[in-house]
């Protein structure tokens, strides 16, 4: 069954969260495009890996940050995609459902891919919150309706979606938060938002930066 061909219909619902007008999304479109299925993924069903034909590829590495999301509604429901970030030349890619089967015309797809600053958030049409982490180049958009936080880089157009506990935990350095209900709590985040400063914020991400393995400055 594997190595196999990605599938037409695959490569479609691929592409359609990867912008062509964004130089990073453009860069996986190319890689992707080169690739074939060499096996099941790390993530259950609906799960590949994706990468170069090798005679004995090598699965054993863990899922990498995921790069790029969407979810396709219809009237039929709803199913989500993921693609992660290369790893070892392979990229993991999930899919809800399976699409070969149940795919058509018919969905309409929503991205974090697509957002740009000024715009509100593609998912609920909620305002994002926007903060300088170096004007021109890197704005970190919070949307606390939906509970999430990513950093996009204007040289790439790549939207890179944060994940909330390393981040909370810097901030709380930041503020030398000593309550440890609060401290402990990455939940709070969003309902206080209000009470934190841009320059907090731009503060805490660059000391999550500074320790993460994954720099995106």
């Amino acid at each position: 069954m594997y190595p196999r061909e990605i599938t037409g219909v695959e490569k479609k619902c691929l592409f359609m969260i990867l912008p062509e007008n964004k130089p990073g999304y453009n860069l996986y479109r190319n890689k992707i495009d080169r690739m074939m299925v060499l096996g099941e993924g790390n993530s259950g069903v609906g799960s590949y890996i994706l990468g170069e034909n090798e005679p004995e590829p090598d699965f054993s590495f863990l899922s990498s940050p995921v790069f790029s999301l969407g979810i396709f509604h219809s009237d039929k429901g709803e199913f989500d995609l993921l693609i992660h970030e290369e790893t070892e030349n392979k990229i993991e890619v999930w899919f809800g459902q399976d699409v070969n089967e149940n795919f058509d015309e018919s969905y309409n797809l929503k991205s974090y891919s697509s957002w740009i600053p000024g715009d509100r958030s593609p998912f609920s049409d909620s305002k994002v919150r926007e903060i300088a982490i170096r004007p021109e180049e890197f704005i970190l958009a919070v949307v606390p309706e939906e509970k999430k936080i990513w950093l996009y880089e204007s040289s790439s157009g790549v939207n890179h979606l944060i994940p909330l506990s390393n981040y909370y935990n810097s901030l709380m350095l930041i503020r030398n938060e000593r309550n440890a209900e609060k401290a402990l709590n990455p939940n709070l985040f969003f309902n206080n938002l209000g009470i934190y400063n841009d320059q907090e914020l731009k503060k805490a991400f660059e000391q999550y930066n500074k320790y993460m393995r994954r720099k995106l400055l």
